[in-house]
């Protein structure tokens, strides 16, 4: 790529950095959906005798449906229909979810179990199995210094979390910092480890 005599990029070598950089962030997000298809799938096959028992406990405890959905932002501001096991006794009547966790609710969410369905929004596309946080509100991510984080699926885990689970509950500012560092520094080793600290913490 040749410079100016002052030092600058010619026209054409700006075009040229342009497609380099579109290129390379195209293998990267291929690699990191090839990477996310491999694990969700793996996952799920390796969980589903745990994720049949929890199903199976959810409808006996409680009537209602085995998932509930709440609705995310994150990648492109797109909204996401995420799923997480049932940890509330259904109000059937006016079929909405009442804020009564049941035991086994307790359980799923203190375990983090009840996030296991969100592998069926990873091998949908919607999600990463490593990312930034989601978002549950729109408005949260119209700050400028946030348009990082919209290049990115949110992840079910992610090293924001991993930080948390280490030195304690974190405030919204140093959350987005990590979100920052992680969009900033990503790569398949780092996503391998996050998971790896994941199953362990």
């Amino acid at each position: 790529m040749a410079l100016r005599d002052d030092g600058s990029i010619g026209r054409q070598g700006g075009v040229r950095l342009l497609a380099h950089v579109v290129s390379s962030l195209g293998v990267r997000r291929r690699a990191k959906r090839i990477f996310d298809i491999g694990a969700a799938a793996t996952s799920l096959i390796l969980l589903s005798p745990i994720i049949l028992i929890v199903s199976v406990a959810v409808k006996i405890e409680s009537r209602g449906p085995f998932f509930s959905r709440e609705t995310l932002y994150g990648y492109g501001i797109r909204p996401i229909r995420a799923l997480k096991f049932r940890s509330v006794k259904a109000c059937v009547e006016a079929n909405r979810l009442n804020s009564r966790v049941t035991p086994v609710g307790r359980i799923l969410r203190r375990t983090g179990i009840d996030e296991l369905p969100q592998l069926l929004n990873v091998l949908r596309g919607e999600m990463s199995i490593v990312g930034p946080r989601p978002y549950t509100s729109r408005q949260d991510l119209f700050e400028n210094r946030l348009m990082p984080l919209l290049n990115v699926k949110p992840g079910m885990t992610g090293w924001s979390q991993i930080t948390e689970s280490r030195e304690g509950l974190r405030t919204t500012e140093q959350r987005i910092i990590d979100d920052l560092h992680y969009v900033e520094n990503w790569s398949l080793l780092l996503d391998i480890k996050i998971i790896l600290m994941t199953a362990f913490s």
